[in-house]
């Protein structure tokens, strides 16, 4: 009895899956045809289509200070979007991608954090001995 309700069961089973693997029209055809067209979309001159923007980071050092700690650049939840192990006594200039949305964000430095507005592109950090 057990073996036969086994069977029925694997039986069921298999005519789920090869039921539920029907090929769609997509797949049939090999492409997507766009249901609207954008010819006519009209956008602000202001609007751009990246979706990632640059951010320059100037570290300016200072001479005869022998802190070596992570630099950090991170949003208001915490993500982190660069890390560097940096000697507080010399400079560094980096560029790094980040997401066009992102505008507030912080950077932080032994102790020190300071916010800033992504979206002006560059920021400079002067540490505080």
């Amino acid at each position: 009895m057990k073996i036969i309700r086994f069977i029925v069961v694997v039986g069921i089973a298999l005519v789920l899956m090869v039921v539920a693997c029907k090929r769609t029209s997509i797949e049939r055809n090999g492409e997507i045809q766009p249901k609207q067209e954008f010819t006519n979309l009209k956008t602000s001159d202001q609007f751009s289509w990246n979706t990632n923007a640059s951010l320059q980071i100037q570290f300016i050092g200072k001479q005869n200070d022998p802190r070596i700690a992570a630099f950090k650049i991170l949003d208001e939840k915490g993500k982190i979007y660069f890390q560097k192990l940096q000697k507080a006594n010399e400079s560094f200039t980096s560029r790094i991608q980040l997401p066009a949305h992102i505008q507030n964000l912080q950077w932080s430095f032994a102790g020190q954090n300071l916010k800033f507005n992504a979206k002006a592109g560059k920021i400079v950090v002067v540490i505080q001995p």
